[in-house]
């Protein structure tokens, strides 16, 4: 059985979202955003933790981050606000109900808790214009979270949100383990879908994460 993810889950994580990166996570960010081109989708954007790296990039026209977290969306505007370029928004929104065409589109840690994985990856599918790169990040099996957390204790020591960013990660992982998959199932999924497969691999998060780089 899939988990049910409640709302009001994401938006505890909301502050903690926003304010903690760890070094694992910004290796992750810098190589996705080096796919992303034109006007940019960001799909289960969260605290939009992507724009800020984003808003000075010459080869981006527009971002638009989605996310049904009241909280999540809260922050992610404001941290939008702050930025130099006013085409960025976000919308409160399920995945599955975004309209619109985007030149490239991204996904970091929310295909997890999608129910019904088909119906968002065609939604996503249908709104990337022809030749549209879409990039997918998803934990897989091997993620080892308490040695992840334990390796980036020392660059959080004095953060006064980390122990609240360590506790709700380790709550995820625990809900969301029955749906993290195998990169050959993912694939699966994503070929389904439509998708063609230019780029996977495992190289992020002390290889527990699936990278996939995907073409319309």
């Amino acid at each position: 059985m899939k988990p049910n993810y409640k709302v009001k889950n994401w938006d505890t994580y909301a502050r903690s979202h926003a304010s903690v990166i760890t070094s694992f996570q910004w290796d992750l960010y810098q190589e996705a955003v080096q796919y992303m081109v034109g006007d940019v989708v960001d799909y289960g954007c969260g605290t939009a933790k992507l724009a800020p790296i984003l808003d000075d990039n010459q080869q981006i026209d527009s971002y638009t981050g989605v996310d049904f977290s009241p909280e999540m969306v809260k922050m992610a505007r404001w941290i939008v606000a702050q930025l130099t370029n006013k085409a960025f928004t976000i919308k409160q929104q399920k995945i599955e109900q975004t309209t619109g065409l985007y030149s490239s589109a991204v996904s970091i840690h929310s295909y997890y808790s999608w129910i019904n994985t088909q119906v968002v990856l065609s939604n996503i599918y249908q709104c990337l214009k022809k030749e549209g790169v879409f990039v997918l990040v998803t934990p897989n099996p091997k993620l080892d979270m308490a040695k992840l957390i334990e390796q980036s204790n020392k660059e959080l020591l004095a953060h006064p949100d980390a122990e609240s960013f360590r506790q709700l990660n380790f709550l995820f992982e625990k809900t969301a383990y029955a749906r993290f998959i195998s990169m050959d199932a993912l694939i699966l999924d994503c070929q389904t879908a439509g998708f063609k497969i230019i780029e996977c691999h495992q190289r992020h998060y002390l290889g527990g994460v699936n990278f996939l780089v995907l073409r319309k």
